[in-house]
């Protein structure tokens, strides 16, 4: 969970009904970013289950550019 510094407060709350999500309930916030300009990627990893006793992962990644 990504916390505001200044009110120690996370940046995402969980919700029971996102409508972009068909309702389905999902975390909800925002991401500020500060950074030098370029081009960056935010990725996401996630556990996706192992097979016979080997975790596996997912990701996703995300392009992100700062001007």
């Amino acid at each position: 969970m990504i916390q505001n510094k200044d009110k120690k407060k996370g940046s995402f709350a969980h919700k029971n009904d996102i409508p972009e999500l068909d309702g389905q309930a999902g975390w909800e916030g925002s991401i500020f970013f500060r950074g030098s300009p370029g081009q960056y990627y935010l990725w996401t990893i996630h556990p996706a289950g192992g097979i016979d006793g080997c975790d596996r992962f997912a990701a996703i990644g995300m392009p992100i550019i700062i001007n």
